[in-house]
């Protein structure tokens, strides 16, 4: 006759401003800058609780019916995050261009929206915010021109991660947390059509 729910409401407001400048230090060589400001305002409220259960046709909703008190978050955020990027690239009359090149990344901090049994686990309400991702990205590479119908690219990485938004599942649904990661590799593509 009941049913144990999770509601919640998200209301997001974005702004960013980028650009790009691209500067020839020689005839051969390029340096690449990047840039992007970004503001983003969150209002966030969400409750677990439980109403009467009338169908397996319809779900829950915010009514005079819903009675909260398993759990209540209400929360209001207000970040600034940049991205951007430096790279240089050598290119020389053979068809070979080589370059190298870091990245700043960025992905916003939210809020879960957990169902009853995932918001316990995750800690309630102190698992409900998770903090913003920042990625260092190292590259360098090359791609080379063999003839008009070959080429080759290989590239080599490693990408730094402060706060990854990872996903994990617990209970009967999933959550977002934080966790610091790294991954690295090497990459070469070949094209060629005889």
């Amino acid at each position: 006759p009941l049913d144990i729910g999770a509601i919640g409401n998200l209301e997001t407001e974005s702004l960013s401003i980028f650009g790009q400048y691209e500067y020839d230090l020689s005839d051969n060589l390029t340096m690449i800058v990047g840039a992007r400001l970004m503001e983003e305002e969150k209002e966030y409220e969400y409750s677990v609780g439980v109403q009467p259960y009338f169908s397996s046709m319809s779900i829950h909703g915010l009514g005079s019916n819903w009675f909260p008190g398993a759990g209540y978050f209400d929360d209001e955020s207000s970040q600034t995050l940049w991205a951007g990027n430096i790279q240089f690239q050598w290119q020389n009359s053979e068809g070979l261009m080589t370059y190298a090149g870091f990245r700043r990344g960025v992905k916003a901090a939210s809020y879960n929206m957990a169902l009853i049994g995932s918001y316990y686990a995750a800690g309630a309400n102190a698992g409900v915010p998770y903090d913003e991702e920042i990625l260092n990205a190292y590259e360098a590479g090359f791609k080379w021109s063999l003839s008009d119908s070959t080429r080759i690219k290989g590239t080599i990485y490693y990408y730094d991660y402060k706060d990854y938004q990872a996903f994990l599942f617990t209970d009967v649904s999933g959550v977002v947390i934080n966790r610091d990661a790294d991954t690295s590799g090497v990459e070469v593509e070949i094209q060629s059509s005889p």
